[in-house]
């Protein structure tokens, strides 16, 4: 083993023997330095080596003053030397051969653009993704009839909604003959779906057909029964135009009462009756009453109910049936 003092900060380096007349690099100061061919491991005690036996190749400074790397230095002392040719170390093929830790190759203009494109495609197929889910989601609670809100079959006579747009001559799903009546509850305890039950009335009155006759009559309220027009008429731009401002002015409000205006509806000649309301229940005796006013009419009419509440439903299932109509439930 080979002890020798630094020429630059006196530190003692040890190295193996077989530096023994080649160079080796202070690790205390960086000075690159040669070690004497001659010098001999010595029993603990560093050897002390002359200018003229040692000499040091760089220093850890550059002529600016700035600390350097010192491989052109040592690539010099080298080629010097004569050992070149066994090293391959040259000054050219040392700063070829350098390259800054940590560094990395500037990507290419083309990895650039490939990369900017994928993020914007991404960001477009996100896009329509979230799009045809909120576009999916609406749909699903339109609630058309015979399905519940989340589009799947219902049970029978159970719709979500009275759809915008009913079918020609049709209400929540139920066809109508050639003479209609919407026979439609305005008292207190319809008062909540009041307005659901207005549109859906003009929107069957729109999507029926030029030779159909129709007639909006309402549960008698406050001692009147309110009937638009007042007799049936077929449904021209004009008598619609009519009847929706006519039907506009009304509202909900007190006790109601169906057999009055049931009887109004059967004097002319429905052959469908559509009775609507949002009660939560209705008197006992009406399926009675309203099946006494049908034979005292001798109507053949069929009477259909549309329900916005699940209360008495009992009853109008038994008067649509009775009849021949169709009992629908509105959640």
């Amino acid at each position: 083993m080979i002890r020798l003092s630094c020429t630059q900060c006196q530190a003692v380096l040890e190295m193996d023997d077989a530096f023994a007349g080649g160079v080796c690099r202070c690790q205390h100061c960086g000075t690159i330095q040669t070690v004497p061919s001659h010098l001999k491991p010595d029993a603990g005690r560093a050897v002390k080596t002359d200018a003229a036996g040692q000499k040091a190749l760089y220093k850890s400074r550059r002529a600016d003053g700035l600390p350097g790397t010192g491989l052109d230095d040592l690539a010099t002392a080298v080629q010097s030397s004569g050992l070149s040719g066994l090293t391959g170390l040259t000054s050219s093929g040392l700063r070829h051969a350098r390259k800054p830790a940590g560094v990395s190759p500037a990507p290419s203009p083309r990895r650039n653009t490939i990369v900017l494109i994928s993020a914007i495609a991404a960001a477009l197929v996100l896009g329509i993704i979230i799009t045809l889910i909120a576009v999916s989601g609406g749909k699903k609670t339109e609630g058309a009839a015979g399905t519940d809100s989340a589009g799947e079959p219902a049970e029978p006579g159970v719709v979500a909604a009275v759809p915008e747009k009913d079918g020609p001559n049709s209400i929540a799903g139920i066809k109508l003959g050639a003479s209609v009546a919407y026979v439609v509850d305005r008292g207190s305890g319809s008062q909540n779906v009041f307005g659901a039950m207005q549109l859906a009335v003009k929107n069957s009155i729109a999507g029926l057909d030029s030779k159909t006759r129709f007639q909006v009559v309402y549960w008698r309220a406050g001692g009147e029964v309110v009937a638009i027009p007042p007799s049936p008429k077929t449904p021209d731009p004009d008598v619609i135009q009519s009847t929706s401002q006519k039907m506009d002015d009304l509202g909900a409000f007190g006790a109601s009462d169906l057999i009055p205006s049931l009887n109004e509806a059967l004097a002319g000649k429905a052959q469908d009756v559509v009775i609507m309301t949002g009660k939560d229940e209705v008197p006992g005796d009406t399926f009675t009453k309203a099946n006494n006013t049908l034979k005292a009419r001798k109507s053949n009419a069929r009477v259909h109910v549309i329900s916005y509440r699940a209360g008495s439903a009992s009853i109008w299932r038994q008067l649509s049936d009775a009849t021949g109509g169709r009992f629908v439930e509105i959640r």
